[in-house]
């Protein structure tokens, strides 16, 4: 099933690109996940966000008109922390957008986007007034590499009892080792460091000869260049030199840098120095700029979480 792979545009693949994830073994571990059920092992127990939400504590007015006083500031997209558990991501701002599906639900996770305490996610847009209350725009996923991104609007809660504000504090240094780059999400790697080049310590994934992973890529004129061959088994780099495929590099041919490659199993692999980026300038083709819905919003996302190679040695 792996000799030939048909690739096809992000923003067709937002539903299955998590089966990928899983089948490459990528799991990050680290942050708080973001799809956690406010009802999991060790979560405290929480009334449900319907509850939540229209409790008194979020009204900042009980009338439509926005009440300026209390909109949150946002000064550009940022990453902001979940104050408090159970707060559900709907599809629009207010009360009855409903609240959106876990996209993982088809691969055992199951229920809806409820996002707790610790969580972090992505402000993408200036708040909007709905039901008496601030709505943000938000990105956010699973603690996993590659894991598509989810955008939808939660409630900002009041000044006085916020329930997200912004917070960064949690981002790794400017010069991260790969380790610290594992421990992050996707949507947390491109708050924390938007475009600006990374440079770290990288080996070859190596897999057993008999795997049956090889593949090639199929010529996609329509996609990015930088997208070619995204999920080959030849793109991920690991930690240790070891055979997981932790982390996926992105290469443009037009810079002539070569995918890694393999090498095989229990060969001693040459440490790589990689420097790259995410939010790659050319993520804004992955759906229309400015985008009009949420979907598009999240196929974009999830093309700037992306990590394009600048050079390898």
């Amino acid at each position: 099933m792996y000799g030939a792979v048909h690739m096809y545009p992000l923003s067709a693949r937002l539903g299955s690109l998590g089966l990928v994830v899983a089948l490459a073994g990528c799991a990050a571990s680290g942050s708080p996940s973001a799809f956690a059920s406010s009802t999991s092992g060790g979560t405290p127990s929480t009334p449900p966000a319907s509850s939540l939400e229209s409790s008194p504590s979020a009204e900042a007015s009980s009338d439509a008109t926005p009440n300026e006083a209390t909109r949150p500031v946002i000064q550009s997209e940022g990453l902001w922390t979940i104050r408090v558990n159970g707060l559900n991501v709907r599809a629009a701002p207010g009360l009855s957008a409903p609240v959106l599906d876990d996209p993982y639900s088809a691969y055992g996770a199951g229920g809806k986007v409820v996002l707790n305490a610790g969580d972090h996610v992505l402000v993408i847009t200036d708040a909007k007034w709905a039901d008496g209350r601030w709505w943000l725009e938000i990105a956010t996923d699973r603690v996993a590499s590659n894991a598509p991104a989810v955008v939808g609007f939660v409630a900002a809660g009041t000044p006085a009892a916020p329930w997200v504000e912004e917070d960064n504090a949690f981002c790794p240094g400017t010069g991260p080792p790969l380790t610290a780059l594992l421990s992050l999400s996707g949507v947390e790697r491109l708050g924390c460091y938007s475009s600006a080049p990374l440079t770290f310590a990288a080996f070859r994934a190596t897999i057993p000869p008999d795997a049956g992973l090889g593949g090639f890529c199929d010529p996609r004129p329509a996609d990015l260049d930088w997208l070619v061959c995204e999920n080959i088994n030849y793109n991920w780099v690991n930690r240790d030199g070891g055979t997981a495929w932790e982390f996926l590099l992105h290469f443009d041919p037009a810079t002539g840098i070569a995918p890694t490659g393999l090498t095989p199993e229990g060969s001693v692999n040459p440490k790589l120095e990689i420097t790259g980026h995410f939010n790659d300038e050319a993520a804004l083709d992955c759906a229309p700029n400015p985008w009009d819905t949420i979907e598009e919003a999240a196929a974009q996302v999830t093309c700037r979480t992306l990590f394009v190679v600048e050079q390898v040695n």
